[in-house]
């Protein structure tokens, strides 16, 4: 071959292979660049990072590979949903979460909800205080936790019970016996309600109570311990309501009456009694109705 001829054909080589080592170096390192992706990717393991490749990198030499493990992992993650669903079970629900977690399942934030659920209706009646304080701590996010914390608030203990029922006892006792006095120290100087009557100060409830027991001898009043409700709100004030037999006898003979109430006369009444104390144990309300009454003795004495 003379010497143009060679020039000639080194020089086509070149035009040929030049290009052609050049795209064989960009492959390689875009092969190789795509190998380090995917790596990365395959070591995260989890479903948003494979389905973060294949989105971003659609014409990858392993998108075959991406699309295959994602089918895989999506597949496991619906099994192990349905399993939930079906069963709807607190225990079901903390296994697709031990088994999903890793993985980034696609359903964590609701299996979490679905166990604050379930959980929360399991004590939700409960009269152990410390189940809510469990409850609180064991689910830091869950929607029930404010609801767990106001049944705290407003738990009513067994010795806050007995203080609370003494209390309204011995008010009925000093009421009995027209005490006035002691029963002016249950009261805020002004009360906002007392029957029918609304924002009334010491002075107007004292002489209220006078009238009522002007013409009252004697009362006994025997409450029942078995009909005692009672509730605090998140303020602390309690609410307490409870049924009460009493006898009370009533001297009428006075200028004030007329005939037909003159005498002494005895009543048998059955009460139910609403008081709502603040939380010093002050009377902020007290009405009471009067549900049967009837007249046991007329002029005899008692």
């Amino acid at each position: 071959m003379n010497k143009r001829l060679k020039i000639i054909v080194i020089a086509l080589i070149a035009s040929i292979g030049i290009p052609l080592l050049g795209y064989g170096i960009v492959t390689l390192i875009k092969r190789s660049k795509e190998k380090e992706i995917w790596k990365v990717a395959l070591e995260k393991g989890t479903i948003s990072s494979i389905e973060e490749y294949v989105n971003q990198n659609p014409k990858s030499h392993y998108i075959n590979e991406a699309e295959a493990k994602l089918k895989e992992l999506l597949t496991l993650d619906s099994l192990e949903w349905s399993n939930v669903l079906q069963s709807q079970e607190s225990s079901m629900a903390e296994k697709y979460i031990e088994v999903m977690k890793p993985l980034d399942g696609k359903h964590l934030s609701e299996a979490q909800t679905l166990i604050d659920s379930l959980d929360w209706l399991s004590i939700q009646f409960s009269s152990n205080l410390q189940d809510f304080a469990d409850y609180i701590k064991d689910h830091p996010k869950s929607a029930f936790n404010e609801s767990a914390k106001e049944k705290i608030k407003r738990h009513i203990g067994t010795d806050e019970e007995s203080i609370l029922q003494a209390y309204v006892k011995s008010y009925i006792d000093d009421y009995n016996n027209k005490n006035l006095d002691k029963i002016m120290t249950y009261y805020e100087p002004t009360t906002r309600v007392y029957m029918t009557r609304k924002d009334i100060n010491k002075a107007d409830l004292r002489v209220l109570m006078e009238n009522e027991l002007e013409y009252v001898v004697s009362s006994q009043t025997n409450i029942d311990p078995t009909s005692f409700e009672i509730s605090k709100d998140l303020i602390g004030n309690y609410t307490i309501n409870f049924n009460c037999d009493n006898t009370i006898r009533k001297d009428f003979n006075s200028t004030k009456t007329d005939d037909t109430h003159a005498g002494n006369r005895t009543y048998f009444r059955n009460i139910r009694y609403n008081f709502v104390l603040d939380s010093n144990y002050k009377i902020i309300l007290l009405t009471y109705n009067i549900l049967s009454e009837q007249e046991i003795n007329v002029n005899d004495d008692y």
